[in-house]
């Protein structure tokens, strides 16, 4: 097949330049960097359908999957000799002669391999292949370019993409032939500070002569840190840099710097125009950067930008303490560690994002903490910010090209989910008492595998629903103001139809019943928590819907741990959510509610459309869908994800009775308490010492676990909680209005039954099973989360006022405290302390 010139070549100032599957990483940045206007020296890139060409005369591909390190080494030198002993075809050779003959001829090029495969997350390619500088003329440059092609080949390239399960015969290389400038100085910065762990620091790190010598290590460097705020120098350190690398007439020399050894690289000015620099990228693509500058006649020049993938760790509850409100136990985490990082990497590839090298979640003492600087990373930008309406109309298109995929993923999600129930169904209906102890595992081990392939997309549904709703607030404030846009925008979200709010009006039903029959009610409004009923005993229509409520949903989980019991395994949850609603007669009727929230929502949109221009109605009728659509989906989400519970409790219980027969434990579910690796060895090799290691094993486990349940986590990891002014506790406003009350402490479902109404509602976190509280309650007060929690979607939907984030509250307030709740401020006001 023959190619045009143009698809083999394309200089950076061409905008198909800045397709990475064509161009590589390397290409794709500087075409991008290029076209925005910043300060790149001219180039062009050798593609990567160049190289499928060349490719294309080359002995096919025939390293074996199983191949030992030796073996790969010396099929990749045959590789390599192979591709430098091939010339180019004409057509490729000729179309980099042109573009070398477009500059003067002692113009000097770096000539740098830029992979398909570069910037994926899983593998970290950079530095895997070649680069070669102060190349002039059309014959060095072509052989620059076979020897960058021949580098896709070397021994450590081809293990890596083995090794991350990269296939061979998909790895394409394109080549950068960019204009060298003969640096004075040069170096790297990033927005980060990668070594301190700062978000709010820029790093450079600068030598003399090219950057070369800062990028492999070979010398000292000196390194300055800029505070972003203020752009002022908060740290230096000079280092000793006794050669430099200049550009030669065949290449580059190193130079002694003498008297200049111990001087700075860099004068206060230059330090300024990089951090610029650096900023400007950064505030462009919404991401922490790591760029490549050189400084050559007192110019600053942009040699390679990309966006920071390791970001610095800082561990906080601010992201996990909703979630994960408890101790978690280990053999949950391991299952659910892996699962959730494959997600965000696929999540982030569903939505054009960076991706992520690093932990997101992490286990310390029993709780799970969030990397709370990659959660502002990615998470903490609205996408998009227009300062009006003439410049959102402006905008609109690259809106829909950038996030087509926001309309497709509802609908492929719900494909996906029926596969997924499908396969559930087959999992819960299996007998596992009759069969082998390693089959049992090799079910847990399906459950688990099924979880983690269905879970692959959710996370982008949360995200998306968190930007939808930021940018609907930012839209409606940006047409109606600051003072109406809060009102419109409850309004607007306040009626979603959710799975959540479907159980709810089935739990109304069934306290219907009970308070048909006197007796039954007088039972649910006097019992203690955890006390049951036989059905045999209850009249009959309660008995058939309890039963068909239990067959829905007793998936419905108490705890994000399945180690804790669901509703199918502890039915008495179920009565206590019962008597709340029981206890809640004097509310509005759901259904009046319902009716008037639809009411609200219809004039808001109403409001908003009156205050659009015409032709901007459509887009923002649009936002408010998909905003819904993704509040609806999010929740679905959970409910579905909920139902591997059955199946999983299922099986680890049977593991459990075996390994009590064993003498291994002594409740089934301790099982929970081992390590993924210890359990499987346990379950398909159950000899003597892999029983004793795991009973050993989850008995120091379930020690440290009981140890973290009697302890309140630190929020910030390796920080003491600072106490509180008295008086007043400061958090996010969840649901507008202010309420008075006492406040109650709920700990968990155990203290759902006790929860008097007209309380506020005190919790570390809540999730849909707590629903039905907010009906007795008069304020919530939640100590994690946000506008999007479920505590402050709930609180609003019930129009009571809520709020969230709110520290350390479990231990600043008591049971019987009068508190004053402004959830529109975010404040709570102790009124006064019990006694």
């Amino acid at each position: 097949m023959t190619l045009q010139p143009s698809s083999l070549v394309l200089p950076f100032t061409t905008p198909s330049a800045t397709d990475k599957a064509r161009t590589g990483g390397k290409g794709a940045s500087l075409a991008i960097s290029t076209i925005a206007g910043l300060p790149v020296p001219q180039g062009f890139v050798v593609t990567a359908d160049a190289y499928r060409t060349f490719a294309a005369g080359l002995s096919p591909i025939d390293l074996l999957e199983d191949a030992t390190i030796e073996m790969t080494e010396e099929w990749a030198a045959r590789r390599r000799q192979e591709i430098t002993g091939h010339a180019l075809p004409r057509q490729i050779s000729e179309a980099i002669a042109k573009e070398v003959a477009k500059f003067p001829s002692v113009t000097r090029f770096a000539v740098r391999s830029s992979g398909t495969m570069e910037d994926l997350a899983e593998a970290a390619f950079a530095g895997q292949h070649d680069t070669y500088l102060g190349l002039s003329g059309p014959d060095a440059i072509i052989d620059g370019v076979l020897r960058c092609f021949a580098s896709l080949w070397t021994g450590r390239a081809v293990a890596y993409r083995a090794r991350h399960g990269f296939a061979q015969s998909d790895a394409a290389m394109a080549v950068v032939v960019q204009i060298m400038v003969d640096a004075e100085a040069a170096g790297v910065a990033f927005t980060v500070d990668p070594v301190g762990g700062r978000m709010d620091r820029v790093l450079i790190e600068a030598a003399w002569g090219l950057g070369e010598t800062v990028v492999s290590g070979e010398s000292e460097t000196d390194q300055f840190i800029i505070d972003k705020n203020s752009s002022s120098l908060v740290g230096s350190r000079i280092g000793h840099k006794p050669h430099a690398l200049r550009l030669a007439r065949n290449g580059t020399d190193k130079i002694e710097t003498g008297a200049d050894a111990d001087r700075p690289s860099l004068t206060p000015d230059q330090i300024t125009q990089i951090t610029k620099l650096a900023l400007g990228i950064e505030a462009r693509t919404g991401f922490p950067q790591d760029i490549e500058w050189a400084i050559a006649d007192g110019k600053v020049y942009l040699l390679q930008a990309r966006p920071v993938t390791s970001i610095p760790e800082r561990w906080t509850r601010d992201e996990s303490a909703e979630r994960f409100p408890n101790p978690v136990t280990p053999l949950t985490w391991d299952m659910v560690e892996v699962g959730f990082h494959d997600a965000l990497s696929h999540s982030f590839e569903i939505m054009g994002l960076p991706p992520f090298d690093g932990k997101w979640f992490a286990v310390f003492d029993g709780y799970v903490y969030g990397n709370q600087n990659a959660v502002e990373t990615y998470m903490g930008r609205p996408p998009m910010l227009p300062k009006s309406l003439d410049e959102l109309r402006m905008a609109i298109p690259t809106i829909r090209a950038k996030f087509a995929w926001v309309l497709d993923l509802p609908g492929q999600w719900m494909l996906d989910l029926d596969s997924y129930l499908l396969s559930i169904g087959a999992l819960s209906a299996r007998n596992l008492a009759s069969e082998p102890l390693e089959q049992v595992w090799r079910h847990v081990a399906a459950v688990n595998d099924l979880g983690r392939k269905y879970f692959r997309s959710n996370i982008a549904i949360s995200i998306t629903q968190s930007l939808l709703n930021k940018a609907l607030h930012y839209g409606v404030t940006l047409v109606l103001g600051h003072e109406k846009a809060p009102t419109i925008l409850d309004d607007l979200l306040g009626c979603v139809e959710t799975k959540t709010a479907t159980i709810n009006r089935e739990i109304k039903y069934l306290s219907d019943l009970a308070k048909r029959d006197e007796q039954l009610r007088r039972w649910f409004l006097n019992r203690r928590s955890g006390e049951a009923i036989s059905l045999d005993h209850a009249p009959p229509a309660f008995g058939r819907a309890f039963r068909k409520f239990l067959t829905d949903h007793g998936h419905r989980e108490l705890d994000f741990d399945p180690y804790r019991s669901n509703w199918l395994d502890s039915p008495e949850k179920v009565f206590d959510t019962i008597g709340l609603a029981l206890r809640a007669e004097g509310d509005e009727d759901p259904k009046e509610r319902e009716m008037s929230s639809r009411r609200r929502a219809r004039e808001a949109e109403e409001t908003l459309m009156a205050n659009l221009p015409e032709d901007l109605r459509f887009f923002f009728h649009e936002l408010i869908r998909l905003a819904l659509t993704y509040t609806s989906l999010d929740d679905l989400e959970h409910y579905q994800t909920s139902r591997l519970t059955i199946p999983m409790r299922a099986g680890l219980r049977e593991i459990g009775q075996r390994m009590r027969g064993y003498g291994v434990v002594q409740d089934e579910m301790d099982v929970f308490f081992a390590k993924m690796e210890t359990l499987a060895r346990a379950c398909t090799t159950p000899l003597i010492d892999c029983l004793t290691a795991l009973r050993d094993e989850i008995a120091a486990k379930k020690t440290a676990y009981l140890k973290a349940c009697a302890s309140d986590p630190a929020w910030n990891l390796g920080e003491v909680d600072a106490v509180v002014n008295e008086g007043g506790l400061k958090g996010i406003p969840g649901s507008p209005g202010v309420a008075v009350g006492p406040v109650r402490i709920v700990r968990s479902t155990d203290d759902f039954a006790s929860f008097p109404t007209g309380a506020i509602l005190v919790a570390r976190t809540t999730n849909p099973a707590w629903t039905p509280l907010f009906h007795a309650a008069k304020g919530v007060i939640v100590e994690s989360g946000g506008p999007l929690s479920h505590g402050a979607v709930t609180a609003r939907e019930m129009r009571i006022p809520a709020v969230m984030a709110v520290r350390s509250v479990l231990v600043k307030l008591r049971d019987g405290d009068v508190v004053r709740v402004d959830g529109r401020n975010g404040t709570v006001e102790i009124l006064q302390s019990a006694t």
